[in-house]
């Protein structure tokens, strides 16, 4: 009788209609928003192409043999590669460090240090820049102060206006945001790993070396490998934003990265072709980079996890060990307390400059205010157009949501459930273009929605940010779908339910935090955008949040009404914060979920 079920199970025929229905609409906006464009940057990078868009002509190779005769490339493409050499290997050793610490030592305060370190994450971009921009001013940034308070004068400088310096604050800032993201996949991965197996190996007499080699190395090489990728493809792509914001590539391009670059000769300089040669190049270096160190991350594992396997040896119970665990314990508390200042601070002492007055801040930077100067907020209100650029906000950010949930949840659970022709090749896709990400495609979005007449449109602008969150939603959902034990639509199917049927009362209820997870990912990075959202919209009635601080910063810069900059921050932080206080839970839950099966 089993042998006669196994055999219907197979003659079961494929629900065409439910998989077209459901796979189509992300794989179309996908082709338009995604493919299209990437072929057409590619096009564009042979021509002479310019904004004019009059006599554009194929140049073959011209536009690539010149940029190595182009010395501000040349600068960009060298600080590219000293992030990319430097940012991606401290960030992932730092976050393989916090989970180690997190994982291993058990503490009361566990949830709460994990919480506090991946904060910084959810901030924008944009107000991170602005933040650090401050942190590293030479007279009221907190890096000179704490010099001076040390009595090191002499290595006192202009952080940011420095051509030695400007470049390194931009990676270290990097490396602040994206750690605690990291650090959460890590102990997903961690968490994974079973004492038993460790205990099992231990009892067959398995040394510290052969429980290194056999057990932790092949558990966590895979997810150390997906890691160290997204921060090598994040650093290439989040250091143009910091770049733009904090230095603006300056001083004299000591700080200008390629797709920085790549923005100011396709529309400062109006030259798209070699633009999009730049951008080619960029996507280039940044895949084949990838692919080398997913097969190069072994290094990370061994040592880190010799580090593991040292410290789950079970200690021999005596006072001396009793005495130097509690040692560890306490020193491990206080490590982790000066990592929490270090991610809050900033934040903190944005929060509390907001209640200064211009001449309090300008006095003593660091000393609490007198009094709390409320009107800051109504002078950030007055002063800009914020309250238009949060209703922009809010707008991009639902629009993308309703739409991944209607195209991305149907699609991952068809790619993982059904072996329909071409379902491998559309997942292999989607996993690609995880690399493709839209400042490498702005130019060709822009001439996109140029023609379309879409440009200044939130409605374009939201459907552009769903697409862009496609590629990692479906990543993280596929894993978490495939958690999911087939059983239960086996037992459906054997009740008479379709496919429609099961994916809504069962698949779905079963994959909410999956769905919470990518929902509030994607809210979240719709909310922080900058790049897309600069270019596509110019109308600044329509400025998205992002691009409105990024202008109110321009402005108040010089004005020093310091006060209404920094009421201006927190009122944009207030809602990720919120966001995340809710639904943390499912977030963390997903994320150690989809992303470590994914």
């Amino acid at each position: 009788m089993k042998n006669r079920q196994n055999r219907q199970k197979k003659a079961q025929p494929l629900p065409i209609l439910f998989i077209c229905i459901s796979v189509l609409p992300a794989v179309i906006l996908t082709l338009m928003f995604t493919i299209w464009p990437t072929a057409q940057a590619l096009y564009l990078s042979f021509t002479n192409a310019t904004s004019l868009g009059l006599n554009n002509k194929f140049v073959r190779l011209d536009n690539y043999i010149y940029m190595f005769h182009d010395k501000s490339f040349i600068q960009a493409l060298i600080n590219t590669a000293k992030l990319m050499a430097v940012v991606p290997v401290i960030t992932i050793f730092c976050s393989l460090v916090l989970a180690f610490v997190l994982n291993q030592c058990k503490l009361k305060e566990m949830v709460l240090y994990r919480t506090l370190f991946y904060f910084p994450n959810i901030v924008s971009l944009t107000v991170v820049g602005i933040i650090w921009s401050f942190v590293f001013h030479p007279n009221v940034g907190i890096v000179n102060k704490i010099l001076g308070a040390v009595g090191l004068e002499s290595l006192q400088r202009s952080w940011l206006g420095d051509s030695k310096t400007a470049l390194w604050c931009i990676a270290f800032t990097l490396l602040w945001q994206a750690a605690g993201y990291y650090m959460v996949m890590h102990i997903a991965a961690m968490d994974g790993i079973s004492p038993e197996i460790y205990e099992s190996a231990t009892l067959d007499g398995a040394s510290a070396w052969r429980k290194l080699i056999s057990i932790t190395m092949p558990l966590m090489k895979d997810i150390i490998g997906i890691t160290f990728v997204l921060a090598l493809s994040g650093t290439i792509n989040l250091s143009f934003v910091l770049s733009q914001v904090m230095t603006g590539g300056g001083p004299n391009g000591a700080s200008s990265v390629l797709l920085q670059y790549m923005y100011t000769q396709g529309f400062v300089n109006g030259n798209f072709g070699y633009a999009m040669a730049i951008t080619v190049f960029t996507l280039a270096i940044s895949v084949a980079l990838s692919m080398l160190s997913i097969r190069q991350n072994i290094c990370f594992t061994v040592i880190f996890c010799y580090i593991v396997q040292i410290s789950i040896s079970k200690p021999t119970q005596n006072e001396k060990s009793k005495i130097r665990a509690k040692v560890i314990k306490w020193v491990t508390r206080l490590f982790l307390i000066l990592v929490a200042i270090i991610m809050l601070y900033p934040l903190a002492w944005n929060v509390v400059s907001s209640f200064k007055t211009s001449t309090e801040f300008l006095t003593d930077p660091f000393a609490w205010p007198q009094g709390l100067a409320w009107d800051n907020y109504v002078r950030a209100y007055e002063k800009s157009n914020l309250a238009a650029n949060f209703g922009n906000s809010i707008y991009v950010v639902l629009e993308p949501l309703v739409i991944i949930v209607v195209c991305v949840v149907p699609c991952s659970y068809c790619l993982v459930r059904y072996k329909f022709p071409g379902a491998k090749l559309i997942l292999n896709i989607y996993m690609a273009a995880i690399f493709i990400q839209a400042t490498y495609i702005m130019i060709p979005l822009f001439l996109q929605m140029n023609k379309l007449n879409l440009l200044n449109s939130l409605t374009a602008l939201g459907v552009l940010y769903a697409t862009m969150q496609f590629p990692f939603a479906i990543f993280l959902l596929t894993g978490f779908l495939r958690s999911i034990p087939r059983d239960y639509e086996e037992a459906a199917m054997i009740d008479g339910c379709g496919p429609f049927r099961i994916f809504t009362s069962i698949i779905i209820p079963m994959c909410k935090p999956g769905i919470v997870t990518v929902c509030m990912i994607s809210a979240m990075a719709a909310w922080n955008e900058y790049p897309v959202a600069l270019v596509m919209v110019t109308d600044p009635t329509k400025a998205t949040l992002p691009v409105g601080l990024a202008n109110l910063y321009e402005i108040q810069r010089y004005a020093t009404d310091w006060g209404a900059l920094f009421a201006a921050l927190v009122l944009a932080l207030i809602p990720t914060v919120i966001l995340f206080i809710v639904g943390q839970k499912q977030l963390v839950q997903g994320l150690s979920v989809g992303g470590v099966k994914g």
